[in-house]
């Protein structure tokens, strides 16, 4: 403006204050229809556009912006950071109500922005449910962490109100299982919903939306055809089956009586054991993949061989330990041996159940014994006892009367050695034995056992043509008495009346 005055020319100049151009302010959070739990918070995510002071001041408004501010935080009394997550307290909110946040420069309150209307909740359920793996029985499914919350509840159902097909209900899931919980023991090809609540110290939060997932299809993989038993013994018979495509296992089925047996193989046959000897069996089997099981196949039926009897008893050893030996039977898991000095065992000497097809017993010299095996199936079957067996172990001459009827049969020719002459024989109280004239009295020694193989002690006066015993003490029976003098050795038998 320019003025003329006193003949001057003034120029007046009026300064002006031009506003700074201010970018578009967002606010990310809290979102529009999203829920806060009262216990947990409430989070403030702004991005501030051009032209921001740095100071930022955010009201809490009840319902919308032109509501009541029920809360105002940042800028004086603290910051807003920005970009980056701001949490705060909804404990001073009121459960049920809506909010909206307003966002503003603290130097500059028209640069500003709202956030989406949200409501309060006593707790918050998740928004969004995530499927991360599924198979033909089982989900995997996750969801974002709630804040505040101390627990989640998951009910799923084929049914989308939960009315029916009900697998969980209220199924307590931990904090950790967000990143990962399984719903497993589902059907394939069926559909299933889930819906979540979360749960903290205000108590429990409304359901989540329903999120529907579904297992894939699966289909049966063919019946497997099943064939002749094979390697058919006592205990024993190996089940055999046509191969499947796209099976990845079997289950053979065996069946004896009215008991059934599952076993599960990758193979194409199985070998079954400790069956029952002689016994009827059948077998079907079933074909497996991922999700489903075929039906059963044929059946096929076998009998298991008799459990045999041991043969071929022998034996061998030295004058006081035999080994006896027999043949190993199939199907036997031990043998019962019985010996004796009766052929007809009314008087049993030795009774033992061993696993091994041979034993060590010890005997005494110059007895017939007699010895008979029974083989036993781990399913406690019997077989027959064997034909008993008489063993002499002991190449003994007995000879008072010059006799050779009681000697042993030994595969070797043995030598004769001077008689030496038992009188009385039986015996009453004393028992006489004339000795040779040959007789080396200085290493003489004196050994008599029962029939039993016991040693027994007998009280005896020594000349230098017999010695006298005194056989008063012992039992009634069959005894032993073994004479040397370090060259000759003889073994005769006396009776005890």
């Amino acid at each position: 403006m320019k003025r003329t005055l006193y003949g001057f020319t003034i120029c007046l100049l009026f300064s002006f204050a031009i506003p700074q151009a201010h970018g578009q302010m967002t606010v990310s959070s809290p979102a529009s229809g999203s829920v806060v739990g009262q216990c947990g918070k409430y989070i403030i995510h702004f991005s501030p556009g051009s032209g921001f002071s740095g100071n930022a001041t955010a009201e809490v408004h009840l319902n919308n912006s032109s509501g009541a501010i029920v809360q105002t935080v940042g800028y004086p009394s603290g910051t807003l950071s920005i970009n980056y997550d701001n949490a705060f307290n909804a404990s001073g909110l009121t459960i049920g109500n809506s909010y909206q946040i307003k966002v503003f420069d603290a130097y500059s309150p028209t640069h500003s922005a709202l956030s989406g209307i949200f409501t309060v909740a006593a707790s918050t359920p998740p928004t969004v449910i995530n499927q991360t793996a599924n198979s033909y029985t089982w989900i995997e499914i996750n969801w974002p962490t709630v804040i505040g919350a101390s627990a989640y509840s998951v009910d799923v159902a084929t049914a989308s109100d939960f009315s029916s097909g009900v697998v969980w209900s209220n199924h307590a899931a931990s904090l950790s299982d967000p990143y990962g919980l399984y719903i497993n023991s589902l059907t394939a090809g069926t559909t299933y919903y889930v819906r979540i609540k979360t749960s903290s110290s205000c108590g429990s939060s409304a359901y989540s939306g329903t999120y529907a997932f579904s297992t894939p299809t699966c289909t049966p993989p063919s019946v497997p055809t099943a064939t002749a038993a094979t390697n058919v013994k006592t205990a024993q018979f190996t089940a055999n089956w046509g191969t499947v495509t796209g099976a990845t296992s079997y289950d053979l089925i065996t069946t004896y009586g009215s008991t059934h047996h599952t076993d599960n193989t990758t193979g194409t046959s199985f070998t079954f054991l400790q069956a029952h000897p002689a016994s009827g069996y059948s077998y079907t089997v079933k074909a497996r993949n991922a999700c489903a099981v075929s039906t059963e196949s044929n059946s096929i039926t076998l009998t298991t061989n008799a459990l045999g009897i041991p043969g071929h008893l022998g034996y061998h050893g030295t004058d006081e330990d035999l080994n006896i030996y027999w043949d190993a039977i199939d199907g036997a898991s031990q043998y019962n041996v019985l010996m004796s000095t009766d052929s007809t065992f009314a008087n049993v000497l030795f009774n033992e159940t061993i696993p091994d097809h041979d034993d060590d017993v010890d005997v005494a010299p110059c007895l017939n014994y007699y010895f008979k095996v029974k083989a036993i199936a781990a399913t406690g079957e019997q077989s027959a006892f064997s034909q008993r067996r008489w063993i002499s172990p002991i190449s003994c001459r007995i000879a008072s009367d010059g006799s050779k009827d009681n000697q042993p049969i030994t595969d070797q020719p043995i030598d004769w050695i001077k008689p030496f002459v038992f009188f009385p024989n039986p015996a009453d109280n004393l028992l006489t034995v004339g000795l040779p004239s040959d007789f080396h009295f200085d290493n003489f020694n004196i050994k008599t056992l029962d029939a039993t193989g016991r040693e027994v002690v007998l009280p005896y006066q020594l000349s230098q043509t017999k010695a006298t015993f005194d056989v008063s003490g012992i039992n009634s029976g069959l005894y032993i008495m073994t004479f040397t003098d370090g060259i000759v050795k003889h073994r005769s038998k006396f009776l005890r009346k």
